[in-house]
């Protein structure tokens, strides 16, 4: 192996390729701490959760490009909590990777002191940061359950969920 070692790579000032430097085809540029690889999933389907386990209702998964990168996920799921015959409607979530649970969130809603009932509707947004070292697909698991809510739905009536992976150099 042979090493070029340079200070400044700059590329030509004139051209249809002014002030460019072009990796060719076939071949990759390693930069510690920058992107290479966002993929954006997404789902409508609803999923309605009427008990206190925790329920799968969706695991996307992302297959590295580099097997030393962090991948980084950011989940934006559409939920709505209810209960109309009591004061608690609030839900609990839980994201896994590759089967262990990375976070924990419980108490999520609202809580009606007045006991005429709830009802909340949000986005859940979570980020999770995997430190990836193969090009093994990985798999996300999001689950949630009820916390005091009568059920909990994820995709009402359409709504869309996002996961957004990006891969970064390490």
């Amino acid at each position: 192996m042979s090493t070029l070692q340079v200070e400044n790579l700059i590329g030509p000032t004139s051209g249809s390729n002014a002030n460019k430097v072009i990796i060719p085809s076939g071949q990759t540029l390693h930069a510690p701490g920058h992107v290479i690889n966002q993929e954006m999933l997404t789902t409508t389907t609803s999923v309605s959760v009427t008990s206190t386990t925790l329920t799968s209702v969706w695991t996307p998964s992302y297959t590295p490009v580099s097997n030393n990168s962090f991948v980084f996920a950011t989940f934006n799921m559409s939920m709505r909590m209810y209960n109309n015959s009591g004061p608690d409607g609030r839900a609990k979530m839980r994201i896994k990777i590759n089967g262990t649970a990375v976070s924990f969130t419980d108490s999520l809603g609202t809580y009606d002191y007045g006991n005429s009932g709830t009802w909340s509707k949000l986005y859940y947004t979570y980020f999770t940061k995997y430190t990836n070292t193969s090009t093994s697909t990985i798999n996300y698991d999001f689950l949630t359950a009820q916390d005091g809510a009568m059920a909990v739905l994820i995709g009402e009536e359409g709504a869309e969920s996002q996961v957004t992976f990006t891969e970064i150099a390490q």
